[in-house]
């Protein structure tokens, strides 16, 4: 009797691990981990993305008021290109309208 038990016990351990190990390849798709290790060189553009300013009552009134619109601006532009934000710069300007330039891959 012990030595079917021990059989019985050395096939439920084999497979627990082999279903661990396909929930483990499974995960890995899941989360594509593939990719993000498999780090190809993409194509990177840069987009600037020109602020929409008016002038009332002799005060300037800026569409991109600073760095937290531009990246808002930026995520949305590379998303939009089916691409991902890398980096943003936000150039202020006080006597006309800001800048905000995006670079995308």
């Amino acid at each position: 009797m012990k030595i079917k038990k021990i059989k019985i016990s050395k096939k439920l351990l084999v497979l627990i691990i082999l279903l661990s190990v396909l929930l483990g390849i499974l995960l890995i798709f899941q989360f594509e981990i593939p990719k993000k290790i498999k780090k190809n060189p993409r194509e990177t553009i840069e987009l600037q993305i020109p602020d929409r300013c008016n002038l009332i009552l002799n005060n300037l009134i800026h569409e991109i008021k600073g760095e937290g619109d531009c990246n808002i601006r930026c995520i949305n532009e590379c998303r939009l290109n089916e691409m991902e934000i890398l980096e943003y710069e936000f150039i202020e300007n006080k006597t006309s309208c800001h800048l905000c330039k995006c670079h995308c891959e």
